[in-house]
């Protein structure tokens, strides 16, 4: 029993050695720590946010302003667009009907398409990265975020995943993409996929793929995007985890199954 007792001890230890070695290495995965300076835009009129409400304060805004746009989040840098816009649960998504969409994790998450200059729209398509630090190369990595389209029109709120080593090389390189199926739609999704480390240090990034003109001539000549419509897809709970190595695995496996010979051997 003794023996039985210090076995089994072991294992657990393995085990939960394995699941410590498993913990995510993404910063503010669920977006729900700090931003930077909220962006205003050219035209408040056409905006529905409140550039007085802060980022901690999102929630207690009303249903239709619990969003803003942000030059960055707690471990995202952003670029292209107009930043990375963070949205609080409860807000109502334009279009759907005053539907109230909330976070798949937390009380926070991102739409990967920010509003624009409505006078002069340029592409508001954005897209966030960050670097993972202390990788091991030759690693396998699994990637593991939680998605949902805004709208259900194909091509208006894709987003690509971008796996490098370069920072700024995103454009068509990304290695993955996720868009509107039929059953995504304001329905949060989770989608794994895995990547191996080529380097010690590289970036991972989210970039929107939404290419629907936005039009709204009948306001002024100008009012006219024909590359993005500010409606992107929404981001959550992204997690980056080292996949365990087969070794790891044969010694777990190993120790579970001489446990279940000393209990046969016990009774």
């Amino acid at each position: 029993m003794l023996k039985a007792n210090l076995l089994k001890s072991l294992v657990l230890a393995l085990s939960f050695g394995a699941a410590g070695a498993q913990a995510s290495i993404v910063t503010n995965g669920s977006f729900e720590d700090g931003a930077g300076d909220l962006i205003i835009f050219n035209d408040p009129s056409q905006w529905n946010g409140d550039p007085g409400v802060t980022f901690d304060n999102l929630g207690a805004a009303s249903p239709d302003k619990r969003w803003g746009v942000y030059e960055n989040l707690n471990g995202w840098d952003a670029r292209d667009g107009s930043g990375v816009e963070a949205v609080h649960s409860g807000n109502i998504v334009d279009g759907a009907g005053g539907t109230q969409f909330n976070a798949f994790d937390g009380n926070y998450f991102v739409e990967l398409d920010t509003h624009f200059d409505y006078e002069n729209p340029t592409n508001s398509n954005s897209w966030i990265r960050q670097e993972l630090t202390g990788l091991n190369i030759g690693q396998t990595y699994e990637l593991s975020f939680a998605y949902a389209a805004r709208t259900q029109d194909a091509n208006d709120n894709g987003i690509g995943v971008y796996w490098g080593e370069t920072a700024d090389l995103f454009g068509d390189l990304f290695q993955v993409s996720v868009d509107y199926d039929g059953s995504n739609w304001l329905n949060w999704t989770t989608y794994t996929f895995r990547f191996t480390a080529s380097a010690a240090e590289m970036f991972l990034g989210f970039q929107a793929l939404g290419n629907k003109p936005w039009d709204a001539t009948n306001q002024g000549p100008d009012y006219y995007n024909p590359d993005s419509n500010k409606y992107g897809g929404f981001l959550d709970a992204v997690n980056v985890t080292a996949v365990p190595e087969p070794g790891t695995l044969a010694v777990l496996a190993l120790g579970l199954v001489g446990l279940g010979a000393m209990r046969r051997k016990a009774k």
